[in-house]
């Protein structure tokens, strides 16, 4: 059959290769590892387009970034973002308190009402 002017082509609405459940989770995994891995150093709208790890400078910021990664959590919970981002690590890595030191109740309630 050929293409008549202005047909559309048909989109298969499923992937023509699906990968073994065990090995899309890896690259999900991969994926998300390596984007909370670099996340303090990329721009973030929320800041202005400036960094957290530069915004984080300040204590100020650092309360700014603190929400973020709050947020992050919270979206990330039941998520497989939420096994792939070490959370306490990149607080660590922008010298924020972590959580086992502050009461994280007290900010999760804090920053989300």
């Amino acid at each position: 059959m050929s293409a008549e002017a202005g047909d559309v082509a048909q989109v298969d609405e499923e992937p023509t290769v699906k990968l073994p459940p065990g090995l899309a989770r890896a690259i999900l995994f991969e994926h998300f590892s390596e984007h909370c891995a670099g996340w303090a150093d990329q721009p973030h709208p929320t800041l202005r387009g400036e960094t957290p790890r530069k915004i984080a400078a300040t204590a100020n910021g650092r309360a700014q970034v603190e929400a973020l990664i709050c947020d992050m959590e919270h979206q990330a919970r039941g998520t497989p973002v939420a096994e792939a981002c070490d959370f306490e690590r990149l607080r660590s890595d922008l010298g924020l308190v972590a959580s086992g030191a502050r009461d994280k109740a007290g900010d999760f309630d804090r920053f989300w009402r």
